[in-house]
């Protein structure tokens, strides 16, 4: 091949420049059918399965955008979810607050009114002692008088009469009365 390419050279003349017109029929004809040939053979095939991979990218997109759709509503309804429960909670520590001070207003009512029905009934005895103290130091005094009376006077006095006399007398004495 090195000697053709020194012969073309030493003639002068480039015999790729040269017009020959059936070479370049020939030429033509052979592009053409290996075009026709190639959009069958592979251009088609190429084209279809580009079509089929932006196809695929598409649906990818689509279920991606979806996904992500899905995902932010599942956070925007797991936040409505927290947002419920935590209102929730808070409303029942609220009632608990409520009730435990409903509850600690009824134990110290309960107490108060305790207390005071100790008190009185307390009041109660302490009367009750003090009359039947009274009535007993009246009842003495009642004993105590009538015999000193009756060693005194040594009268024809009845003893009822004389408890009458000295009953009169303790009456009428300055103070509260003794009953």
């Amino acid at each position: 091949m090195l000697n053709l390419y020194a012969l073309l050279l030493a003639s002068g003349e480039n015999p790729l420049l040269r017009f020959e017109p059936g070479l370049m029929i020939w030429t033509v004809l052979s592009f053409f059918f290996l075009l026709v040939a190639l959009y069958k053979i592979a251009w088609g095939p190429i084209l279809k399965m580009l079509d089929e991979r932006e196809l695929k990218i598409d649906d990818a997109l689509k279920q991606a955008e979806k996904v992500r759709a899905e995902s932010a509503s599942a956070a925007e309804e797991t936040q409505r979810k927290i947002d419920e429960a935590v209102q929730q909670a808070q409303q029942i520590v609220q009632r608990a607050r409520e009730e435990a001070d409903e509850s600690r207003r009824q134990i110290l009512d309960d107490a108060r009114a305790e207390s005071q029905r100790s008190i009185d009934q307390g009041l109660q005895r302490l009367e009750a002692e003090r009359r039947a103290a009274l009535q007993e130091i009246r009842q003495t005094v009642a004993d105590l008088a009538i015999r000193a009376a009756g060693r005194l006077i040594q009268s024809s006095l009845t003893e009822r009469q004389q408890r009458e006399v000295v009953e009169r007398f303790l009456n009428e004495l300055p103070g509260e009365s003794v009953q």
